[in-house]
């Protein structure tokens, strides 16, 4: 495109606020809403949002023109995306991947600064994706038979639920708030996180032990849904109680805490 192409598209997108760099790259002011324009590529070079980038709901089949800097939040969910690796090099807050065709988290950078959800997708494995994450990190929903590769630290949830996985070998060693892992093939919490603050959830797996629970749960241990004949080597240490409704143990719940 050329430089009218540019401002003549911009302006059927409602983007306002922008220039236009020598190299034909647009720098925009504000928040840019690409969501749900019937999109199968985007046709120009954003380079720098001081805003959020919503490229949602679309039809891309890659991240060719995303900005390479984002202040706030970038969404690129509900595509046909198979591959990160034309993701902004900076995004200030959260990313949004779910709902793709992703297969690996290659592409991502090593720190997000808030959110990072990749549900919904057909990943295999972590490996290349995020170390850390300053919020939620949501991998549910995909393809995930091992946890390696995940954040070590997680200030607040992490979710791996509806995968493949047999066990949690992987898993972040500490969790801010809540850590599930329901609806998995799970036959041991052998890798589990050591402390995790609020609820640990790992109900409707196979599970005939509670060997390698963490050792410190905050609020609910739920094992409910599984194989257990015995409680024997829950958490050394849970903060309100214990569910443990369809297995073969006569108390379904079990208060570990009295006010």
């Amino acid at each position: 495109m050329n430089r009218k192409e540019i401002e003549n598209w911009l302006k059927s997108m409602c983007i306002e606020n922008y220039s236009i760099n020598d190299d034909l790259s647009v720098n925009v002011t504000e928040s840019v809403y690409l969501n749900h324009k019937e999109l199968t590529k985007i046709p120009i070079k954003f380079k720098m949002i001081h805003g959020s980038f919503n490229c949602s709901y679309n039809r891309l089949f890659t991240l060719d023109g995303a900005p390479d800097y984002v202040s706030e939040s970038f969404n690129c969910s509900h595509n046909l995306l198979t591959t990160l690796e034309k993701l902004p090099k900076f995004i200030g807050r959260n990313v949004n991947c779910s709902y793709n065709e992703l297969t690996n988290l290659i592409g991502t950078f090593e720190y997000i600064n808030k959110s990072f959800n990749c549900s919904h997708n057909k990943i295999t494995t972590l490996i290349g994706g995020p170390k850390f994450v300053n919020n939620d990190f949501n991998c549910s929903y995909n393809k995930l038979i091992t946890l390696e590769g995940s954040p070590q630290f997680m200030p607040s949830d992490f979710k791996c639920q509806h995968n493949q996985l047999t066990s949690l070998k992987g898993s972040p060693k500490y969790v801010g708030w809540v850590f599930n892992c329901n609806y998995n093939k799970l036959i041991t919490l052998e890798g589990s996180p050591e402390i995790i603050t609020g609820n640990f959830n790992c109900e409707h797996n196979q599970l005939t032990s509670l060997k390698g629970s963490p050792k410190h749960v905050g609020w609910r241990f739920d094992c409910s849904y599984n194989k257990l004949d015995s409680l024997e080597d829950k958490p050394e240490y849970i903060g309100s109680k214990i569910i443990c409704k369809g297995n073969k143990i006569n108390d379904k719940i079990i208060n570990t805490k009295w006010w």
